[in-house]
């Protein structure tokens, strides 16, 4: 039971849901989903309950589905059955609360009065439902019952509304609210799924006093200095490259690297001065640990590094030049972090004391139980008030298979999101994301990054930043290289650099740190803009995978323009 209380501690909205017509019910879980709120208790006040709690399961497996107004043992089989994972009764039945017990089902039963209570702490129970909420004395009610039983905390359920919910989740007695203004009957019944997303999402913002939803303050710069805590997870694998701009066929050796997208990040983040921990699974064996002493080198801590399976992933990498472009072949099939499971790593201790998480669109589509494993980490991630960093990074060679599976992936992970790297032309390929009015898929690149464009984005996923860069190629040699964010209000636009690429692998991951060192140092938007661009520039004129570079480096090359004279 404590593990879908913790759930539902992080969600802090239960959306309480009346399904009269199964067929309603994938596209309503579809809208809370992408709504933020990844949860439902759905009633058995009609016959349709069951059987909308069982397609619902089906199509969204990671929705934490309760069953509502269970009045009998018969309801809760049928509940269990058919996917939920936790019972709410309307009142303290104890026939009920014990036969869930014996069975391991989370129950939340009905309480109200004094006598409920004890009954309640009497059979073992922690958490119940206050109900109705505001007919029974509300938060008042509540306060006066916490006092005299300060083990029990409360789940109220009944009035409550987008006009009073701050005030409930300000008491630390709570662990969520059960509300259904934002999946009213009626809307479902016509079937303006839009607007319930759209409802959802006005409510995921509610959830904390300051209306910023589940947004740290980190996301608001400027913030007291601090170096905190970093936590950035991926796969790290060893890439073999024939020395210099040699082709794969005539080379006899191969100089080797340690990379991967969010292992680049914690190295640079490292570089800067930050604290960084770094999440994977390796094998227990001699390769796993040259990539942790690569990590280590660089001052990356991997005290929650996995150790198991089978193998490192590779790949391979042909330095192109001039009109030649750059060659990678992966062989990461079956490596050990593809393979992980959520049972490999303890999220509650990870992020017990981080400000910042990092992560990327590579590692979700790896694998469907690294897939699973991602969701978890971004929900305890939340859960212990972290801010997340996404950075989309669409590789189109890992979107051969499963596509729509990988979209549905990615689009569940976008609400947990406060700063997110990418465009509409990246969530375009990666969760179908479309404004009703452009084609990004085939619309030129400045019609995906302009300015309407990227706020209608960052509104509907509730970002607090939308990132990204802006590469011109010219040839594999010579780029052009700038960036834009867009902050809710405004859009900011970098200086631009004209590059002459040595290796440009690992720039937008120079990028992505360069930008969250400016967030954990509290820089004012265009300072954090220039200086990611600037270490992006940077990482393009260094071998390896990793930006190398000091923050005086970085600020020098801001302050300098880029003239490269020699430093004496």
């Amino acid at each position: 039971m404590n593990k879908i209380i913790k759930q539902l501690e992080a969600l802090r909205i239960v959306p309480v849901v009346v399904i009269e017509n199964a067929d309603d019910a994938v596209p309503l879980a579809k809208a809370l989903v992408e709504g933020g709120l990844p949860c439902a208790e759905v009633t058995f006040r009609t016959a349709a309950g069951k059987q909308a709690i069982a397609r619902m399961a089906k199509a969204y497996p990671e929705l934490i589905l309760g069953a509502g107004t269970v009045l009998t043992t018969e309801q809760v089989d049928q509940a269990v059955e058919a996917g939920a994972s936790f019972i709410v009764s309307p009142g303290l039945n104890p026939k009920i609360v014990q036969y869930c017990l014996d069975r391991k089902i989370s129950i939340i039963p009905g309480c109200n009065t004094p006598s409920d209570i004890e009954s309640a702490l009497e059979l073992g129970l922690k958490v119940v439902k206050f109900f109705p909420a505001e007919p029974s004395g509300g938060l008042k009610m509540i306060r006066a019952l916490a006092a005299a039983y300060v083990n029990i905390r409360f789940m109220p359920t009944g009035g409550i509304n987008q006009g009073n919910i701050r005030e409930y989740l300000s008491y630390d007695k709570i662990i969520a609210c059960g509300g259904s203004w934002m999946v009213e009957p009626a809307l479902i019944r016509a079937g303006k799924f839009d607007q319930i997303r759209k409802l959802v999402k006005e409510a995921v913002r509610l959830r904390l006093p300051d209306a910023s939803g589940m947004k740290s303050t980190i996301s608001h710069p400027p913030f007291q200095k601090k170096t905190g805590k970093v936590v950035t997870m991926g796969e790290i694998m060893m890439r073999l490259s024939p020395p210099g701009h040699e082709r794969f066929l005539h080379a006899g050796t191969f100089d080797v690297h340690y990379g991967g997208a969010e292992a680049n990040v914690a190295a640079t983040l490292a570089g800067f001065g930050h604290s960084v921990q770094y999440v994977t699974k390796l094998p227990d064996q001699v390769i796993g640990d040259q990539a942790v002493a690569a990590l280590r080198k660089r001052g990356v801590g991997c005290k929650f590094i996995s150790r198991g399976g089978n193998r490192l992933g590779l790949y391979f990498l042909e330095n192109g030049a001039s009109v030649r472009p750059s060659k990678v072949v992966y062989d990461r099939s079956g490596s050990s972090i593809a393979e992980a499971t959520a049972e490999d790593f303890d999220f509650d201790t990870i992020f017990g004391d981080a400000e910042l998480f990092h992560i990327s669109g590579i590692t979700p589509v790896l694998s469907d139980s690294l897939a699973a494993v991602v969701k978890t980490a971004v929900v305890t991630a939340k859960r212990n008030h972290v801010t997340i960093s996404f950075d989309m990074n669409y590789r189109a060679k890992l979107w051969d298979k499963k596509v729509e599976e990988k979209q549905k992936c990615v689009a569940e992970i976008l609400p947990y999101v406060d700063i997110c790297f990418g465009n509409p032309l990246d969530a375009a390929k990666m969760c179908g994301y479309s404004d009703g009015k452009t084609d990004f898929l085939h619309a030129s690149y400045a019609d995906c990054i302009r300015e309407e464009a990227m706020a209608e984005m960052l509104q509907k996923y509730n970002f607090q930043h939308l990132v990204t860069t802006c590469r011109e190629s010219y040839s594999a040699s010579h780029n052009g290289w700038a960036a834009l964010m867009f902050d809710g209000s405004k859009q900011y636009q970098s200086k631009h650099y004209d590059l002459q690429i040595v290796d440009r692998v690992g720039g937008g991951d120079a990028f992505a740190a360069g930008f969250l060192h400016g967030i954990l140092t509290g820089m004012d938007y265009q300072k954090m803009l220039e200086f990611a661009t600037a270490a992006a520039a940077i990482k393009h004129t260094i071998p390896g995978d990793v930006c190398d570079a000091t923050v005086a480096e970085v600020e020098n090359l801001i302050s300098s323009k880029g003239t490269g004279r020699v430093v004496r």
